[in-house]
């Protein structure tokens, strides 16, 4: 009994010295995909920025044209057939506004997962060489917000990128390979530094102007 013993607390003591011995880090892989050069230096991030530019002008023109209506219809009683005329126009528009929106949520949508997929994927791989140089034996991914769901579904589905939910100071990579894509992968010439955070497309409900945050 004694000897199964030893030989337990030998097996452990090994596999404690073991794990002690191996360099283990963490990175927050959603500040590397939004604030370094990983997805803003691919030609992609300047079609997606082209093509949001060009969807808010076209939104932009659409608002117009609706608020030009409504200016008009004032001018109008209620009784008055030219009224009825221009209010059936606004419907009209406004129902193309939101057909329009919708249909560009959807293109923009599928660009910008496009782009952040094969920016991840382009990362992943230079980490897997940053790692091995630097003598890192594990990458773990850290998310360090708490959960901002709405619905137990989101809930879940966001609890389960938390891989990390506690490291010590100094265990976390993300700065330092954050600056090591930066200097490997030099933005464009004319191209702005990417902000902290990812682009926004239009509401499917409404057809507000589209926020440009990245790329």
């Amino acid at each position: 009994m004694f000897r199964h013993c030893s030989l337990i607390c030998l097996l452990i003591s090994s596999w404690v010295a073991c794990l002690a011995e191996e360099r283990i880090v963490t990175i927050d892989i959603a500040r590397v995909l939004n604030e370094s050069h990983l997805v803003h230096s691919r030609p992609e991030a300047a079609q997606l920025h082209e093509a949001i530019t060009t969807v808010n002008a076209q939104i932009k023109r659409f608002n117009d044209e609706i608020t030009r209506l409504r200016s008009e219809m004032e001018l109008y009683d209620e009784a008055d057939d030219k009224y009825a005329e221009i209010d059936s126009a606004i419907k009209v528009k406004s129902l193309e506004l939101r057909l329009y929106s919708q249909r560009q949520q959807e293109r923009l949508g599928q660009m910008e997962t496009t782009l952040f997929r094969d920016g991840f994927i382009r990362g992943r791989q230079m980490l897997a060489a940053y790692a091995q140089a630097q003598g890192f034996d594990m990458v773990l991914l850290l998310s360090p917000r708490d959960p901002v769901s709405g619905s137990m579904r989101e809930f879940s589905a966001e609890l389960a990128t938390h891989v990390v939910l506690y490291v010590r100071d100094g265990m976390d990579i993300t700065e330092a390979f954050i600056a090591h894509v930066n200097e490997a992968l030099p933005l464009p010439e004319g191209r702005a530094q990417p902000p902290a955070s990812a682009p926004r497309r239009p509401a499917p409900e409404s057809a507000p102007a589209i926020e440009l945050d990245a790329p």
